[in-house]
């Protein structure tokens, strides 16, 4: 049997049906109570999320803004108006307390309203902060710091001639910058501290020698014919161990001149930087060619430890519980930790250039050496510029 229906029973599911979908968007009126855009002038950070259906919008905010006091710009559908209590708002204008999330009644021209619920999220303040400790300078590659806070910086000339000779000391402050050595073998690339505060680095181009440099500039070889010699360290026995690129080799000198494979192969890829951990005697070397870095046990046993989002890295340094790497090509900072493995971009927000400030609004050009102060609180970076003149910049704590 087919059912039956009366005028009256029609009418009554018509009127119920009108009354439920008054909340539905499609409804004429509702359309014309719509936030279109929305925005927090001046301390907005990344795009608003401004959700239609559910009436609801998102922003995020700098860690500096003040959040009970911000002003809104924003965008409303045809004639309408927007209101938050009694007061109406005015875009641009109007300054509210945020602190807590807001509800805006927006009402169309023909008496329709709706309800929007604005929240605002404000972003932590940044842990670190960015400083250039000297600007245009010659040093622009590997960098050691000595025990007294003083920091070694190579020259490795101008981009794409890699014809540099010399190194530069520069005192903690940045007050004071000195020509510590020159003649050297063109490009010298990984840089070391002996406990005697001697300081080593290796010459990239031909001969390509590992040179001991003493305190009071004078040279001596200490090794040749390492091919694109690059990453240098020394273990706690005065052995060497320098960075082969072209074979993804790591090639150890006892301190009697004899040269050996330590280390080839596995997770290397254009392995060019090194750094060791003397409390557990192994080694974390990074990659060039693309974001690995690699774990060297004492044996010489190769694996992979961890792979950052980059197309390549530079030197790394190891300081207390944490790796320090550099990303030329991304123009960024990072550091992981050495326990839990948990990287975080250190600085930078991948722009070239060389701009200060806090370390997710700083820029870098081309950051290649990295060092560490004696305290382990300031990072310092050398930088390239196309001039061959660079900057040392500083990571410090933000207070």
């Amino acid at each position: 049997m087919k059912p039956q229906f009366s005028m009256t029973s029609i009418f009554t599911i018509i009127s119920l049906w009108s009354l439920f979908s008054c909340g539905d968007d499609s409804s004429p009126g509702l359309e014309n109570t719509k936030f279109l855009a929305y925005s927090i002038m001046v301390h907005q950070e990344g795009q608003t999320e401004l959700l239609s259906e559910t009436r609801q919008i998102n922003v995020t905010i700098s860690f500096d803004a003040d959040i009970t006091k911000l002003t809104a710009s924003f965008g409303l559908s045809p004639d309408a108006t927007a209101f938050i209590g009694n007061v109406q708002q005015e875009s641009g204008v109007t300054v509210n307390d945020f602190s807590a999330p807001i509800t805006y009644r927006v009402e169309s021209a023909d008496g329709a309203s709706s309800d929007w619920l604005v929240t605002i999220t404000q972003m932590d303040k940044p842990d670190f902060i960015v400083t250039t400790l000297v600007k245009d300078f010659p040093g622009n590659d590997g960098v050691s710091v000595d025990k007294d806070g003083y920091i070694y910086v190579n020259s490795n000339g101008k981009l794409n001639q890699w014809n540099g000779t010399t190194i530069y000391k520069v005192s903690p402050d940045g007050s004071e910058v000195s020509q510590f050595a020159a003649g050297l073998p063109s490009w010298p690339v990984g840089s070391q501290l002996d406990r005697d505060g001697n300081l080593y680095v290796t010459g990239w181009n031909a001969p390509r020698i590992v040179t001991k440099i003493l305190q009071d500039g004078t040279t001596q070889k200490i090794a040749s014919g390492i091919q694109e010699a690059s990453g240098l360290e020394i273990d706690n026995d005065g052995n060497f161990y320098v960075m082969e690129p072209p074979t993804n080799s790591m090639i150890k000198i006892t301190p009697d001149g004899q040269k050996s494979v330590f280390a080839q192969g596995g997770s290397f890829n254009k392995a060019s930087g090194i750094t060791y951990d003397r409390g557990g005697g192994t080694f974390y070397v990074s990659n060039w060619f693309d974001g690995n870095i690699s774990h060297v046990a004492a044996d010489g046993t190769v694996s992979l430890f961890t792979t950052l989002p980059v197309r390549n890295l530079g030197p790394i340094f190891i300081s207390r519980n944490f790796l320090y790497v550099s990303n030329p090509n991304g123009n960024k900072i990072y550091r992981v930790d050495k326990n839990t493995k948990e990287f975080i971009l250190l600085a930078g927000t991948g722009a070239r250039g060389n701009v200060d400030g806090f370390a997710n609004q700083a820029s870098f050009s081309f950051p290649l050496g990295v060092g560490i102060s004696p305290d382990g609180k300031h990072v310092y970076v050398a930088e390239v510029s196309p001039s061959g003149n660079g900057r040392l910049r500083v990571i410090s704590p933000a207070e």
